[in-house]
């Protein structure tokens, strides 16, 4: 389900870029490590990955695909969520750096699985972000990012929405056009 939800999110994006768009268009992939909590549980998710893609709409604006994945053990229930999606970036750079806001949404996915029985379920989520690019070469950058995520529909147990935190590191390449 997963491969389908990031093919359609591939697609969109794809759908958004301008007929005329050639060889010249910016675009960037990253990926790296990301942290996940969840304060409404007080769940910590240490093991997580990111990877994201844009493509240059204008120089300041992009269209942008997300998938993350965070799993954590916590008294032998093993837990998992899964997002994956899309949205629009709009960065500048100030100095040697390059600032950048973005606002994604599209599904999260949470898995749980106790003695051997797994549940899951998926939701709507909509995850606005901030973060910071530092140049490393005319192609690679190293990235710091933070994401607050906030689950539609899903409520815990004493009615507190549900959000989570994400805080990602990543190494990104730009081609074309930087």
């Amino acid at each position: 389900m997963a491969t389908r939800i990031a093919a359609a999110v591939l697609i969109t994006i794809g759908l958004f870029v301008p007929a005329s768009a050639s060889a010249q268009t910016a675009w960037d992939v990253a990926g790296g490590y990301s942290f996940l909590q969840d304060p409404p549980d007080r769940i910590n998710f240490p093991a997580g990955w990111l990877a994201t893609a844009g493509i240059g709409l204008t120089p300041w604006l992009s269209v942008v695909g997300d998938v993350s994945r965070h799993s954590t053990t916590d008294f032998d229930i093993d837990l998992a969520t899964l997002a994956v999606l899309g949205g629009v970036r709009a960065s500048a750079r100030i100095g040697p750096f390059v600032e950048y806001a973005q606002f994604l949404s599209g599904v999260v996915r949470s898995t749980s699985t106790v003695i051997g029985i797994t549940s899951s379920e998926s939701r709507a989520g909509i995850q606005p972000g901030a973060g910071v690019e530092y140049s490393l070469t005319r192609h690679f950058a190293v990235r710091g990012q933070f994401d607050y995520r906030f689950v539609v529909g899903a409520e815990s147990p004493d009615t507190d929405p549900r959000h989570q935190l994400r805080y990602s590191a990543l190494v990104a390449y730009h081609g074309c056009c930087r």
